[in-house]
């Protein structure tokens, strides 16, 4: 279905550009902190700083390199498994959504015992 949309569209609006159909990754926050059902982590260890610009400073670049690599393999979606570390979480989303990228968050429900679903 996704195709066919594409398609109708470049008839529709020629010459304007579309993204090509897209596909939606899950992605941990942080590897280690606890066992998250995905095999990619935008932070590979615990981080040792705590405020936005630290984090910028010191993970930016492989932030930046991750999530233009997303956009290269056609990912606008991202389902982001979290794992505390609000400030962490803030700069992930805000960092994909600027680059045009719908987050969809998933957070663990502990009484429960599983992941439930916001999208930002």
């Amino acid at each position: 279905m996704k195709k066919f949309l594409y398609n109708l569209k470049k008839r529709l609006f020629p010459g304007r550009l579309f993204h090509k159909p897209w596909r939606c990754k899950d992605i941990g926050l942080i590897r280690g902190r606890h066992p998250l059902p995905v095999d990619e982590y935008f932070f590979d260890s615990s981080l040792e700083v705590f405020t936005k610009g630290e984090i910028l400073e010191r993970y930016g670049q492989s932030l930046r390199e991750k999530i233009r690599n997303l956009k290269k393999n056609n990912y606008f979606e991202v389902n982001l498994y979290i794992t505390g570390l609000t400030i962490a979480c803030l700069v992930v989303v805000e960092m994909l959504r600027g680059e045009g990228i719908t987050v969809h968050i998933y957070g663990y429900d502990p009484l429960a015992k599983y992941y439930y679903q916001g999208t930002f």
